[in-house]
């Protein structure tokens, strides 16, 4: 079977269907939603025959003759229940009629040739190979793709030294190629990118006012602290230099710190360099879409400054210094982030990596809460739902109970249920 290409699966739904012109039977079906199922069936058109067998029966496909497309498959879970048991057949070359809840559908050999064969609604007049070819292009399970050497080593290091606080709070290593890195002297790089900040900054009060604001919440929140850089600017630190990206539209964070950690030090390498990236951990966005335009009652909602939630172990945070003044007359201090930070290669596959330790840790009595966090995730937005309001709000409430055990606040809250924002404090809404 190499070289074949497995059709993606879209989205996943339960279907109700019955015969076109009666009320029963009705069969509830769980069914996956594929590009294309199969080609145009039959491939050819079918010269029509007298077949005295089959006149005066109610076809289930009376266009059988004609190439047409294939709406939905359906296996063998509910063929049992779809035939009834009674057939009329002639010679070996014409093709068995089969009665079902349906209607009679023709199946086998059309010509003398016995390379042809018809069908209306359960089997392909391809040729055998083909026919299984096709089977297995939409039974088999994808691919999965087999991890490189440096993805299984960063999720080894993952998986072996990650620890909590005593509030829950997830505690990390950075992922290091190597531990302790070669990394090169970084300070001047770092002074010099500072000064031409402050440049820019002095060009613009509100500008200046919100980075300050910005470096001032981080270190009230804890997320970084001062350092007394006493024991020199060599090389068994980083000195990251920083920017700030403003964000106009935002309701919450106008600006925001992004940390360049692939500024090159002395060595010519950059911390960025000597980081594990991790396996791809994030989500297709159109997959997500799909899921969540599934539900009858949808909720969205945003997980607050995920990455500064994740303590970065102090044995790493002499690599993610900093320098900082809040004042062009002020000296320029040290400082030290705590937390995982934008800017650096491995800072994604933390965060969610740590999404789905938290679904392990704390969400074994919540599947759906899991599926939440496996599923429905865009890296800190959560996107998902259910199929009544009772269900959505049980499931709101189980997400929200499973994020602060890992000290993770949810705000931004929308809904097409009001009842949903009525459950989330006012200031957690999202506002328009």
């Amino acid at each position: 079977m190499a070289g074949l290409q497995v059709p993606p699966i879209k989205a996943r739904t339960q279907i109700i269907i019955r015969p076109v012109r009666r009320d029963t039977p009705l069969f509830t079906v769980e069914t996956f939603i594929l590009p294309r199922i199969t080609g145009l069936i039959p491939s050819e058109r079918v010269v029509q025959t007298e077949w005295a067998h089959v006149q005066g029966l109610d076809l289930a496909d009376p266009r059988y003759d004609e190439p047409l497309p294939i709406d939905i498959l359906l296996g063998a879970d509910v063929f049992p229940y779809i035939i009834s048991g009674d057939r009329r057949e002639d010679t070996v070359n014409q093709p068995v009629a089969l009665k079902t809840v349906f209607g009679w559908v023709l199946m086998g050999r059309s010509a003398p040739n016995p390379s042809n064969s018809t069908t209306s609604l359960f089997a392909s007049i391809d040729p055998i190979d083909k026919i299984l070819r096709k089977f297995w292009e939409i039974e088999e399970l994808p691919t999965v793709e087999k991890t490189s050497p440096a993805e299984q080593k960063c999720e080894e290091i993952y998986r072996t030294t990650t620890t909590r606080q005593s509030d829950g709070r997830y505690i990390v290593h950075l992922p290091f190629t190597h531990d302790p890195p070669p990394i090169g002297r970084s300070y001047h790089l770092a002074h010099t990118r500072l000064i031409h900040l402050g440049s820019r900054l002095s060009k613009s009060t509100d500008h200046r006012h919100d980075y300050n604001g910005a470096m001032q919440d981080s270190l009230d929140s804890g997320h970084m602290s001062y350092v007394d850089n006493t024991e020199g600017i060599d090389n068994t630190s980083f000195y990251i230099p920083h920017h700030g990206v403003v964000k106009p539209g935002s309701t919450t964070t106008k600006l925001r710190v992004f940390y360049d950690a692939s500024a090159l030090s002395s060595n010519g390498k950059s911390l960025n360099d000597y980081l594990f990236m991790g396996p791809k951990l994030l989500q297709d966005l159109p997959g997500i879409i799909l899921r969540f335009r599934l539900h009858a009652v949808v909720f969205t909602t945003d997980i607050k400054q995920m990455f500064r939630q994740i303590v970065v172990t102090p044995k790493h945070r002499p690599y993610q210094r900093l320098l900082f003044r809040f004042q062009p007359s002020d000296p320029v201090q040290t400082y030290e982030m705590s937390t995982v930070t934008f800017g650096q290669r491995s800072s994604p596959f933390l965060a969610i990596r740590t999404l789905h330790q938290l679904a392990e840790d704390e969400a074994k009595a919540y599947p759906k809460v899991q599926k939440v966090i496996y599923q429905d995730l865009y890296v800190d937005d959560v996107v998902t739902g259910a199929d009544s309001e009772e269900e959505a709000l049980k499931l709101q409430q189980e997400v929200i109970k499973v994020f602060e055990r890992g000290k993770f606040e949810l705000r931004k809250w929308s809904s097409n249920a009001p009842a949903l924002l009525e459950a989330v404090p006012i200031g957690h809404r999202k506002t328009r």
